[in-house]
């Protein structure tokens, strides 16, 4: 699949993005529209991955707070897992926080996808909680050499 990353998106690729997290948060994973769309998509930094056809397939987004940078809303379309896409977003997204001096990421992933953080280089941690309803746990993965983590 040939794939474009697109790492400051106009609005009409934050279009696609909105649509695609709608998909698959709130349609497929019945995640309250309230609770996706918090207000905070201008704060944050996007990344989306467009295929051949430029339609957004994969798409995530970062906060910056000092030396964490929290990775949120990080999705690929079902009919493009298993190909590389959350890897293409989640190293957009590093790169993004350490561009910005970030020297920790941190997630709150689903439990289904822990196994592919941890592929990724994330360290899981504290108790499981639920978040709109699905079973999560937090994840640290170091963005700098010798960065300390919780483990």
């Amino acid at each position: 699949m040939g794939t474009r990353i697109v790492t400051n998106p106009n609005p009409e690729q934050m279009e696609q993005a909105f649509a695609l997290r709608i998909r698959v948060f709130v349609d497929e994973q019945a995640v309250p529209f309230e609770e996706e769309f918090d207000g905070l998509d201008d704060a944050a930094s996007h990344v989306i991955i467009f295929d051949e056809a430029d339609q957004a397939v994969g798409t995530g987004r970062v906060i910056l707070n000092g030396p964490i940078a929290k990775m949120q809303r990080i999705t690929v379309d079902a009919g493009c897992r298993g190909r590389g896409i959350g890897r293409l977003v989640m190293e957009g997204l590093e790169d993004i926080a350490r561009s910005a001096g970030a020297r920790i990421a941190r997630l709150d992933a689903q439990t289904r996808v822990i196994g592919f953080y941890e592929s990724l280089g994330y360290f899981a941690y504290g108790d499981l909680h639920l978040d709109a309803n699905i079973l999560h746990r937090w994840m640290d993965k170091a963005l700098i050499e010798d960065e300390p983590v919780r483990r």
